[in-house]
């Protein structure tokens, strides 16, 4: 991922991390975490919000794909019971990006 990520931001810019994040969201959030992370270590404050935004992008993609695999393997009533817990979670994330400023 973070190769990447490397790659797509040379590419693309900024939006190249974001999208690169949306593809790794469907499997994991760690690696973009990490990633993210480090991308905001190195290059400071002006990379903070970017960094903010790959996260959380990787995060509503990965709760998404949770929910429809849920409806996949299970009940409908799995499905909506499951989406609605991980909305929720989403929607607290959401919150804290808001908060935060990014």
């Amino acid at each position: 991922v973070a190769a990447a990520a490397g790659l797509a931001r040379e590419a693309f810019a900024d939006q190249g991390i974001v999208a690169v994040a949306a593809l790794a969201g469907l499997a994991d959030v760690d690696a973009i975490t990490i990633t993210a992370s480090r991308l905001a270590g190195s290059e400071g404050d002006a990379i903070l919000t970017t960094a903010g935004l790959a996260v959380g992008t990787a995060a509503a993609v990965n709760l998404a794909a949770k929910s429809g695999l849920a409806f996949v393997v299970g009940s409908t009533g799995y499905g909506v019971a499951t989406s609605v817990a991980l909305a929720v979670t989403g929607v607290a994330g959401a919150a804290v990006l808001a908060v935060t400023g990014l």
